[in-house]
C-alpha cells in the first residue's frame, strides 16, 4: 500500500512537485519509529568568538566589526551574540538566547539593535524577473528594534510553541541609484514603524536539536504585523518549514528542506499613488531621475499593500548566493538539498585565545537550492532562481555550527562566515 501511494504521488508531480513527493515519501519511512536522540538538549558546554573581523556585503558596502559569539555563559543554557559595527554600516546588535525561565521548559530570548546608519539594496519590482543592477541604495537612520520571545518546550525538545514580539522604528534621509549618485534627499526624511508578533509551532523528531542526523523537524509560524499607520494593510504570514534528515553511514547526513511562505491580505491599505507620492514627500520637481525612483518605490508601495509580502529569499539561509532578501512577493517557495559530510566525531577541548569550544566535528557539506516568489500561488516556478555551493564547518559542544561557505548562482559568488547552520 504504501509503495503505491508513493508511485502515483510521484507519478503525477512535476519539477518541483517531484522533489515534494519523494521527500514525502522519504518521511514515512524515516519517522517510522522516532530516534533516540543521541546527545544532552541542554548543553552547558561554554565556548565563545570573540574578534574583529573586515565586512563587505551586497548593498551594505564594507568596514569592520567587533563580534562576540558567547555560548552558555557560566557554564548555564544562556547564549549572548553581539556586534559593533563601523564603516558603511555603524551601530550595535545584542541578541540573548536560551534564558531558562524555567529549567528545561520555558526560555526567553530577547534582542535590541541601535543602527546609526545603514545601507539596503531595495530592488525595484517584486517578484523573479528583476536584473541584477535593478536597485535603489536606500539609507537609513534611527534604526531602533526591540524583540522578545517565550518558548515553551517538552518531551526534550521535541515539541516546542513559541511566540516572539518586535517592534521598531526608522527613517530614510536619502536614496541613491545603483551607482552611488543621490536621486532623492528630503529635509524631512521619510518615517517608518513597525509592530508584529510570530507565534508558532515545532515538532521535531530527529535524533538531535543542534546538529540532527536522522529524522524529520516540521515548523509552523504565524507573523502577523500591527497597524501603526492606517494606510498599511492589516495581513498575516503562514510560514511552513520541512526538514529531511537522511543518515549517510554512521555520522554523516542528507538534508532536504521544502519552505512555504504565503502572504494573506485581510484588509487592503491604501493604494491612491497621490497619497503614497505625498507620504513620501519626495518633492522631485521635474528631475526624471528623482520622479523615476519615486514611481519604482510607488509601485512597491502599492503591491505590498495590496498583495502582502511572504518571506523573502536570498541572503544567509535560502538562495545563499544572493544578496539578503533579494526577492519578494506575496507567495514563497523554496527547495534546498544538502549533503553533511562529517570528517571527524570527537570531543575535543580547543582555546586559540579569541576562539574557545570543544569540537565535536569537522564537516564538508555540499548544497543545492532553487526558489521562487510570486504575487499570486498560480504563478509560483514560473521562473525560479538557483544557488549551489559548499562549505566547510566546524561543530561544537556549545551548540555553534561555525560555517565557511562559498555559494554560486547567476548572479556571482558570495562567501559566507557565520555561525549557525542555514536550516535549522
Amino acid at each position: 500500500m504504501g509503495r503505491s501511494l508513493c508511485s502515483r504521488g510521484i507519478g503525477r508531480a512535476a519539477a518541483a512537485g517531484l522533489v515534494v513527493a519523494i521527500m514525502l515519501c522519504s518521511a514515512r519511512l524515516a519517522t517510522a519509529q522516532i530516534p533516540e536522540r543521541r546527545k544532552d538538549q541542554f548543553p552547558t558546554t561554554p565556548g565563545y568568538l570573540i574578534v574583529p573581523l573586515p565586512y563587505e556585503f551586497p548593498g551594505l558596502g564594507r568596514g569592520f566589526f567587533l563580534l562576540a559569539n558567547i555560548q552558555n555563559m557560566f557554564e548555564s543554557n544562556a547564549d549572548l551574540f553581539a556586534i559593533r559595527a563601523t564603516g558603511d554600516v555603524e551601530g550595535s546588535v545584542v541578541l540573548v538566547d536560551e534564558l531558562y525561565l524555567i529549567p528545561q521548559r520555558l526560555i526567553l530570548n530577547a534582542s535590541y539593535q541601535d543602527i546609526d546608519k545603514a545601507i539596503i539594496q531595495v530592488y525595484q519590482k517584486r517578484g523573479m524577473d528583476t536584473e541584477k543592477d535593478e536597485f535603489n541604495f536606500v539609507e537609513l537612520n534611527g534604526i531602533r528594534t526591540w524583540e522578545a520571545g517565550l518558548t515553551l518546550t517538552i518531551w526534550e525538545r521535541r515539541f516546542e510553541l513559541f511566540a516572539l514580539r518586535s517592534t521598531g522604528k526608522f527613517r530614510v534621509p536619502r536614496i541613491r541609484d545603483s551607482d552611488g549618485r543621490i536621486i532623492v534627499e528630503s529635509d524631512k526624511p521619510f518615517e517608518g514603524e513597525n509592530e508584529s508578533t510570530s507565534i508558532g509551532i515545532l515538532l521535531d523528531l530527529t535524533d538531535d536539536r543542534n546538529d540532527p542526523r536522522r529524522g524529520l523537524r516540521l515548523r509552523l509560524t504565524r507573523d502577523e504585523s500591527k497597524i501603526v499607520d492606517p494606510n498599511d494593510p492589516e495581513q498575516f504570514t503562514l510560514n511552513y518549514d520541512m526538514l529531511l534528515y537522511l543518515p549517510l553511514g554512521k555520522i554523516s547526513t542528507w538534508v532536504f528542506n521544502f519552505f512555504r511562505s504565503d502572504a494573506n491580505v485581510t484588509r487592503e491599505g491604501n493604494t491612491d499613488q497621490t497619497a503614497i507620492r505625498a507620504e513620501l514627500g519626495f518633492n522631485c520637481g521635474g528631475d526624471p531621475a528623482c520622479l523615476r525612483a519615486e514611481q519604482e518605490i510607488v509601485d512597491l508601495f502599492v503591491a505590498q499593500r495590496k498583495n502582502g509580502t511572504a518571506t523573502g529569499l536570498g541572503g544567509l539561509n535560502r538562495l545563499r548566493s544572493y544578496p539578503d532578501n533579494r526577492f519578494n512577493g506575496a507567495h514563497t517557495a523554496f527547495f534546498g538539498t544538502e549533503i553533511r559530510w562529517n570528517l571527524t566525531e570527537e570531543f575535543t577541548p580547543f582555546d586559540y585565545f579569541v576562539w574557545k569550544d570543544t569540537r565535536t566535528g569537522v564537516q564538508l557539506a555540499f548544497f543545492a537550492e532553487t526558489g521562487t516568489v510570486a504575487e499570486s500561488e498560480g504563478q509560483l516556478w514560473d521562473r525560479s532562481r538557483n544557488s549551489y555551493g559548499a562549505a566547510i564547518r566546524v561543530v561544537t559542544g556549545s551548540g555553534s555550527v561555525y560555517r565557511f561557505e562559498v555559494a554560486t548562482g547567476d548572479e556571482g559568488t558570495q562567501p559566507i562566515l557565520w555561525f549557525f547552520y542555514a536550516w535549522q
